[in-house]
């Protein structure tokens, strides 16, 4: 029977409401060592690209201090053998509702060696990180991403109209007193219409359903106030690069498309179509 190791996943959480997250670290407990290793990516790109307003230099601070504590930390390793919150709360971090995080441990067997195996759950669970990626300029279809792509689109076709006039790129709060929904920019004809990008380019099932869940219900608890104020939500989606996540993204946009608040859904393939159609029924504002 093969020996069994313990690791946790370091996460990135910048929305705490929806809790999307990316994996940025790896840390490995090693009992019969014993020995415990942090392994996290030489750069966090695929960070900044996901999340442009993530504090970068923090996060990776807080990455080269982990390192330096697993090493300081092996010596003592096992007197934490089954303690595993302790080792964390000690040694890393305090469960404080940090936007970073441990995701639990869990156990599994010892593939061929200790080198071995840290090799193999690290190009598992930090894929996007390396070399190859940076090299192949991988972009991740962000909120920033496709609202700038948005913006660009009006721009090269708007055949020298004054873009400020029809498409106002000031944010429109709907609240009431329960919850709140601010837009990116909106633009008008009979209603007006609130524009929101939505990013499932995501790495994991549970956080792209969490999210559709999430907006789908407050579009819903802010459906009478849209009703009354003649406003509509065009949100417009990206998908998830990683194609393993198609099927759960196509259930995202199915339970955003069943709330009965008067919106409007728009995928990144049908992004020049709605564009030609703002430009075309868009009303001076």
């Amino acid at each position: 029977m093969n020996k069994q190791f313990s690791y946790s996943i370091l996460k990135y959480r910048h929305n705490h409401v929806v809790e999307e997250s990316l994996n940025i670290g790896v840390l490995f407990f090693f009992a019969d060592s014993p020995k415990v290793v942090f392994v996290a990516p030489p750069h966090i790109k695929r960070l900044s690209h996901a999340f442009p307003d993530a504090p970068i230099q923090s996060v990776n601070a807080l990455l080269k201090s982990f390192n330096s504590q697993a090493q300081k930390l092996s010596e003592k390793a096992i007197s934490y053998l089954n303690d595993y919150d302790s080792l964390i709360s000690e040694w890393f971090l305090t469960p404080n509702g940090s936007s970073v995080y441990f995701d639990g441990f869990r156990q599994a067997p010892i593939w061929k060696n200790e080198t071995e195996t840290i090799n193999y759950f690290t190009t598992k669970y930090l894929a996007g990180y390396g070399k190859s990626l940076t090299e192949s300029k991988v972009t991740v279809h962000s909120e920033s991403y496709i609202l700038n792509k948005y913006k660009q689109l009006l721009a090269d076709n708007s055949g020298g109209r004054q873009l400020n006039a029809f498409v106002k790129e000031e944010k429109i709060e709907v609240k009431n007193e329960l919850i709140s929904f601010t837009s990116d920019s909106y633009w008008q004809n009979g209603t007006q219409n609130l524009v929101k990008a939505v990013s499932f380019d995501l790495q994991s099932e549970d956080g792209i359903e969490t999210k559709a869940l999430a907006l789908a219900k407050k579009l819903e608890v802010l459906s009478s106030v849209l009703q009354d104020n003649q406003q509509r939500v065009d949100l417009l989606l990206s998908k998830p690069s990683n194609r393993d996540l198609i099927g759960v993204y196509k259930s995202a946009t199915s339970i955003l498309q069943h709330t009965n608040a008067p919106h409007k859904l728009i995928e990144e393939k049908k992004l020049v179509q709605y564009t030609n159609k703002v430009l075309t029924d868009a009303i001076e504002i």
